[in-house]
């Protein structure tokens, strides 16, 4: 791998200014393509195999004017009135005349004709229908649709609107946190550069990177449904490897700099070492979130893909961009103070003393025994809380206190009860039934008997009369576990029913389908998970030619990943220290969030381990003794992984701030997680277990290594071809100053060989 990295590298460098055109040309396409053909996200959550998804299809088919979807509008009369007096009810008329002008609404309810008005007569809800599902109502309409909420004044109603429908609009992800992320970045690069072109080619790298694949998205959004977090999600991935994947191969450059190597000499061999680290880093991260794919949940797997997008994009562009702009750049990637000194052969350098991390790394070694039980009991605490771990979409409460759908969410709640924001729409067949009429009573009375169940509203019988709906309202919210029991207990009587009356019942809604994907994703979570470290373990021992050494890496990375996870349900289940980052109630974890941060954790983990242990066995193929090269391996990485970890932490951090719970909940899961990967783990676990394990941990079994490539991605036989080179150049240049023949280019023929 080495070897190829090195021949691509060398291309690059000499169409250096032809690499840059073609990216830059690129990233002006794809933006320009995607301000043309931009199509729309959507918050479409089908499970195929569902019993929702049954339910939405029966009804699709034989129900189709109530196949669509629905939006309540609820209205508030002023303090002291009622929604009957005449001027209040002219008000109500306005508002819902403008609902009826919506695009795709095709009726409208008043609050009177629904029977939806409180018992103080002060509260209404007005229903109103579309004809397609809510996934497929265009954004256009939902916007619209928002934009008749109104706030209360002494003279006229207050209007909020809720359902489902409005739930589809896009959350408010704005600029600030991507902004807030690169700021820090580049402060972190400039501390750990001292040079602007050298903190500013990470950032370059990262932010062309995420254009590219924020409008692909766009542009894939015309073809597929994709949900609407999956743009936030690919940018935060594609944001952080995109910078950190340059950031290793600028300061493998800065090293080959300081040795003594020409400009174009060090970004070949950067970018041929660091850059087999980034594309088996890479590699991790595409193989972990594309494992999605397998769960059989068309949502996620359009997410995952996107992510690994984001990431294949980073690494093309590492390897291929970055050594070019190196190039370009010279030496203008050092300070100034060391520039000179680059220029000087390496054996001038004056050897440099210990650094910190090695003087860390020695004293982890001294104990190593007591820094893995540390390590494990600090991991162990923070994870504890995962044990009380629930997973459930948040109800609107979770948002903000002004926002039109909580308010009318809460508007509900108190004036009608919380079932009432939780319906559950029950789909009778009634094909296999002998008597409809009575089957269609069966099943009401069998529903109200249900445990948790409030209401049981009359049943709607299609024209054909082979299709009934039944709407049923439990008596606690959509996210609590009691209406998860109700649901499950309507459901238990399909058996029953279809025995007893011939028809089959399924059970749909956005509570239903909410419900039905967390349990899907529940049950998905260990397969994919058993997935994942199968493939993890596959490729660390590929990478690194030992079975202890990538059991010991997964250890460490489901450590990190436990604890990110209890502190996220310390902070949003418990409420600890939940109002520093604005979030107001406690709110279950987002079902997918777990499976997806599985994913994208056990990637990024990689990219530190894989970095690390590669300059571990860089001098373990060279010859050096296990505990030396773990030295050497923390005493060159530490800083750059330091510097890595810092704007990972920076740029997953800044989506804290974002309004929405699911971008705020994978923001502090994974900056906690690489927070504690690269202390805990990689600066304590790692150097602790390679001290106990000794050279144990760099064998292969012998069945193994006969079967078992090679891939040097650290590349040490790159190097021992070059020192050939260079010895071979120096013996014709010699030969040529005591009167040779004239060969002295030989050292450019023999690399461009190598």
């Amino acid at each position: 791998m080495a070897r190829w990295l090195f021949r691509l590298a060398r291309l690059s460098i000499r169409r250096r200014r032809l690499v840059v055109a073609t990216w830059l040309a690129v990233v002006v396409v794809s933006v320009g393509a995607a301000a043309m053909w931009s199509g729309s996200t959507t918050n479409s959550l089908r499970i195929p195999g569902a019993d929702s998804q049954r339910a939405n299809d029966l009804l699709q088919e034989r129900f189709a004017e109530f196949g669509g979807s629905s939006a309540q509008i609820v209205v508030r009369a002023p303090e002291g009135t009622s929604l009957a007096e005449p001027a209040i009810d002219a008000q109500i008329d306005e508002v819902l005349d403008l609902a009826r002008a919506v695009p795709g609404v095709i009726d409208v309810l008043a609050p009177d004709a629904v029977g939806a008005i409180s018992e103080a007569g002060a509260v209404g809800i007005a229903q109103v229908s579309f004809a397609a599902p809510a996934s497929e109502v265009p954004i256009g309409s939902v916007d619209e649709l928002l934009s008749l909420a109104r706030d209360p004044s002494p003279e006229r109603i207050s209007v909020a609107v809720g359902g489902e429908v409005p739930a589809q609009a896009s959350p408010e992800v704005g600029l600030t946190s991507e902004l807030i992320g690169l700021a820090v970045a580049l402060v972190v690069l400039l501390v750990t550069f001292g040079s602007l072109a050298a903190a500013g080619m990470p950032l370059v790298a990262g932010i062309l990177g995420v254009v590219i694949t924020y409008a692909s998205i766009y542009l894939v959004a015309n073809l597929i449904d994709l949900p609407s977090t999956t743009s936030t999600l690919a940018v935060m991935i594609g944001l952080a490897v995109g910078i950190d994947y340059a950031l290793f191969i600028v300061s493998r450059h800065r090293e080959e700099l300081a040795r003594g190597a020409s400009v174009e000499e060090a970004a070949a061999i950067s970018t041929a070492t660091a850059g087999g680290a980034v594309v088996f880093a890479g590699s991790s991260v595409v193989v972990a979130i594309s494992g999605l794919a397998v769960v059989g949940i068309p949502f996620l797997a359009t997410m995952g893909f996107a992510a690994a997008g984001a990431t294949v994009i980073a690494v093309v562009m590492a390897v291929t961009l970055t050594p070019a702009v190196l190039a370009i750049a010279g030496t203008r990637v050092l300070p100034r103070r060391d520039r000179r000194a680059a220029t000087s052969s390496a054996d001038e350098a004056a050897p440099a003393g210990r650094t910190i991390s090695e003087r860390w790394a020695t004293a982890v070694l001294r104990r190593p025994g007591l820094a893995i039980a540390g390590s494990i009991v600090v991991l162990g605490v923070l994870a504890a809380p995962v044990l009380d771990l629930r997973l459930a979409f948040p109800d609107d409460t979770s948002l903000p206190a002004d926002n039109t759908r909580r308010v009318a969410y809460e508007a509900i709640d108190e004036s009608f009860g919380p079932g009432v924001n939780a319906p559950l729409t029950v789909a009778i067949d009634l094909e296999g039934a002998a008597d409809r009429a009575t089957a269609v009573v069966a099943v009401e009375e069998r529903l109200a008997a249900q445990p948790g169940v409030a209401v049981v509203l009359p049943a709607v019988v299609n024209t054909a009369g082979d299709t009934a709906i039944v709407t049923v309202v439990p008596v606690e919210g959509p996210a609590t576990p009691a209406t998860e029991g109700t649901l499950a207990a309507i459901r238990d009587q399909a058996d029953g029913l279809r025995s007893e009356t011939g028809a089959e019942i399924h059970v749909t809604g956005l509570t239903a389908t909410n419900i039905d994907v967390s349990d899907a994703l529940s049950d998905a979570l260990v397969p994919f998970l058993l997935l994942v470290l199968g493939l993890m373990m596959v490729i660390l021992v590929l990478a690194f030619r030992s079975v202890v050494i990538a059991i010991k890496a997964v250890v460490a990375i489901l450590l990190s990943v436990a604890a990110s996870f209890g502190v996220l349900v310390a902070v949003f289940q418990w409420g600890w220290l939940a109002g520093l980052i604005g979030v107001e109630e406690t709110l279950p974890i987002i079902p997918f969030l777990p499976i997806i941060m599985f994913a994208i954790l056990f990637g990024l983990s990689m990219d530190y381990e894989v970095f690390i242990l590669s300059r571990v066995r860089e001098r373990i193929t060279a010859g050096d003794g296990a505990a030396v090269a773990t030295l050497h391996g923390l005493g060159v990485s530490a800083k750059v992984i330091t510097a890595a970890a810092l704007i990972m932490i920076a740029v997953f951090g800044s989506f804290i701030a974002q309004v929405d719970p699911t971008i705020k909940m994978f923001g502090l899961g994974l900056a906690v997680a690489v927070l504690l990967d690269a202390t805990i783990v990689r600066m304590v676990f790692v150097p602790a277990a390679l001290a106990l394990l000794g050279e144990r941990a760099w064998r292969l079994p012998k069945v193994l290594d006969r079967i078992v490539p090679d891939l040097d991605i650290e590349g040490h036989r790159l190097a021992v071809e070059l020192e050939h080179a260079e010895r071979g150049a120096a013996s014709v240049a010699a030969a040529s100053s005591v009167g040779g023949d004239g060969q002295g280019p030989a050292s450019a023929r023999e690399l461009e060989q190598v």
